[in-house]
């Protein structure tokens, strides 16, 4: 009987490129296998599969949404529960040997299906899973508690997954992407040999951030005559949000057209035969995928890595790591660049223009870079992963399997925003080793990924990091967020975002008429929270600064807060005139309005800022002696430190410190 494999993983080229590797190699060794592909309607499968010359069956899928969002989270759940009653005839009616699932959520449907109906004894099928990133995906990660093998593409991965089920096989490409030959390829694109060829793109549906990126390096690259310039914009999907070819268009239309465009700029939505610009290339800019990148190091190609922001555990930073460490590749991270869309993942067209010009003047580094990077690729790959899927179908042995050294993942790698910022706290605190140069271009990406995430809370989490962080690069992005209304009119950021902004403003330290006017502003947000938070960022300045300096003009605006309704604000913005007061009775005289508060936050506020005005020399001893006697000391509830007390006590000890010189 012909084995059967059932292939699944799709919604982007990257997940479908490795299975169809696989499928050949399998269908090279054994022409009486029977193939079948399963993916989701207007996605990337539905192009590549049939031009490869496999019968393809659709379920349905969706990406997970994760669980802030209920009503997007229950459709998830509702149509993947379609995509499994979907999935479930097509297996049990093809019965395949070893089903093939290569990762992406279009995989999803398939492999719990296939689960269940192992379990019910309805099945027997072997379930082989590829993992082509450092860090594994959630499906992969869920999937390998019931698959029989996972095949990984990197040696850090194994630590990831349980037992012994992983096995380093390498990540498998097509014989298409990975041959051809310099001179014949360019003979047939009409590129003459003594060219120097950058080829950029961004995957199968393409990257932003890659796209104007080049449109904006243009005019430096093209400076030296002898720079092609070979750009794929990417194509686009139905339902995909991103429509690469319109985006270069209309970021063009903001240059003016630049000596050798026409004749050495080309570009177009997406390469079917890969390979034969591989082979044209001198150097390659693209995405940090692991198929991208396993095919530019099977051509030998030098390459401009930029990896993808906000992507489960890093992955991409993790590839691009191990080339640039390797000496295969230089990285780029992506920043964050305030548009008109708001605030969104960007690198700069300067950067980029002056990273690949230098390397491409750069001959002999280049040729080193060539040869780290056919040191990466293992020629190997296919052969494992098709011995090994071969055993599973209960033809062959156990294949011998290499055991690569594993090597240490970055610390900042994988940390979700909630752990990074417990980590930059612990720094703060000196609890934690402090960072490397090249950590901190991993907080600063990250950071920058966090402000560009559409998940509001990542963006607050981001705002707030930024302070801690010290980022001061991203101070105008703060100041943007932290508006309730933007400049042309528009709301702004949520609350939440708002308030958070002006968090970090406070940890930046940074101290300029823009910064006070951010903050003026602030103090009248509609969100409480936000008020409150302008008024503790003005108390940390000043407590940062040493003196009120240009914070001197918001005293006024402070001593209306005292009035607010909230009481947050109104603590809040006591102990702020404590730290940004320049005259102590006059600071005095305004907070005698809270003395008798309703809540004893606001009254123990009133004795942190009296005693920050003793400290400073404004408010001589006796005088804030006076007033402490007529501030109520008692409290409601049953708070067994007393604070409002131990406020009171601190303030006695200044005072008698401060009499005592």
């Amino acid at each position: 009987m012909a084995l059967r494999y059932l292939l699944t993983g799709g919604g982007t080229g990257g997940h479908v490129t490795p299975a169809l590797a696989i499928a050949d190699e399998l269908k090279a060794h054994d022409p009486a296998a029977e193939f079948l592909y399963v993916g989701v309607r207007g996605k990337a499968e539905e192009i590549l599969v049939p031009r490869a010359g496999y019968r393809l069956k659709f379920v349905r899928s969706r990406g997970y949404p994760g669980a802030s969002n209920p009503l997007a989270l229950l459709w998830f759940l509702i149509v993947l529960g379609l995509g499994m009653l979907r999935a479930v005839p097509i297996l049990l009616g093809f019965r395949p040997s070893v089903i093939i699932a290569t990762g992406g959520y279009v995989a999803a449907p398939v492999l719990f299906a296939a689960a269940v109906l192992r379990r019910l004894g309805l099945l027997k099928s072997k379930i082989f899973l590829h993992e082509q990133n450092v860090t594994p995906g959630r499906l992969n990660a869920l999937g390998a508690s019931f698959a029989d093998r996972v095949g990984v593409s990197f040696p850090e991965t194994l630590a990831s997954l349980p037992g012994d089920k992983g096995a380093y096989v390498g990540y498998p490409v097509r014989s298409a992407a990975t041959g051809g030959e310099r001179a014949e390829a360019r003979a047939e694109l009409g590129i003459p040999e003594d060219a120097r060829v950058v080829f950029a793109f961004g995957g199968s549906q393409g990257a932003r951030t890659i796209n104007r990126a080049v449109v904006d390096a243009l005019p430096r690259l093209l400076e030296d005559p002898r720079v092609r310039v070979i750009h794929g914009t990417g194509r686009h999907l139905e339902g995909a949000a991103y429509d690469g070819a319109a985006d270069v268009t209309a970021r063009f239309a903001e240059h003016e057209p630049v000596s050798g465009q026409e004749e050495r700029y080309s570009r177009q939505d997406f390469f079917h035969d890969i390979g034969r610009y591989y082979a044209a290339a001198d150097l390659v800019v693209c995405r940090a995928g692991a198929g991208t990148l396993t095919e530019v190091c099977a051509q030998g190609l030098p390459a401009v890595v930029i990896p993808k922001a906000n992507l489960p555990g890093d992955h991409q930073v993790a590839n691009a790591r191990v080339l640039e460490r390797h000496g295969a590749a230089r990285v780029l991270y992506e920043g964050v660049d305030l548009s008109a869309e708001g605030a969104v993942e960007s690198v700069s067209g300067e950067a980029l223009a002056e990273m690949a010009s230098g390397l491409l003047g750069a001959g002999e580094e280049l040729t080193r870079m060539a040869e780290a990077a056919r040191q990466v690729y293992d020629p190997e790959t296919l052969v494992r992963i098709r011995r090994l899927i071969e055993h599973l179908a209960g033809k062959g042995p156990v294949p011998e399997l290499p055991s690569p050294e594993r090597r240490p993942v970055d610390r900042v790698l994988g940390l979700s925003s909630n752990a990074l910022d417990q980590l930059l706290r612990r720094l703060a605190a000196g609890s934690e080793k402090p960072l490397g140069a090249g950590e901190q271009r991993l907080v600063n990406y990250k950071i920058d990924g966090f402000l560009a995430a559409a998940d509001y809370v990542e963006r607050a989490r981001g705002c707030r990091m930024v302070g801690l962080a010290g980022y001061a690069e991203r101070l105008p992005v703060l100041i943007r967020f932290a508006a309730a209304r933007r400049a042309d009119g528009k709301l702004g950021e949520t609350p939440i975002v708002r308030r958070d902004a002006l968090v970090g403003l406070g940890g930046l330290g940074c101290v300029s008429e823009t910064v006070v006017e951010t903050l003026q502003a602030g103090l009248s947000d509609p969100y409480f929270e936000a008020r409150a938070a302008a008024a503790e960022a003005a108390a940390a300045l000043g407590r940062s600064t040493g003196e009120p300096g240009p914070l001197a003009a918001l005293c006024e605006p402070m001593t209306t807060r005292l009035a607010d309704r909230s009481f947050e604000p109104r603590a809040a913005a006591a102990r702020a005139l404590g730290e940004i007061g320049g005259d102590g009775e006059v600071v005095v005289a305004a907070l005698r309005r809270l003395y008798f508060d309703r809540v004893w936050k606001v009254r123990s506020a009133v004795f942190d800022a009296i005693s920050r005005l003793v400290e400073r020399g404004v408010l001589p001893p006796n005088r804030a002696e006076e007033e402490m006697g007529r501030v109520l000391i008692t409290s409601t509830g049953y708070i067994t430190e007393y604070p409002l007390k131990e406020a009171y006590n601190h303030l006695r000890h200044v005072v008698n410190g401060k009499e005592g010189e």
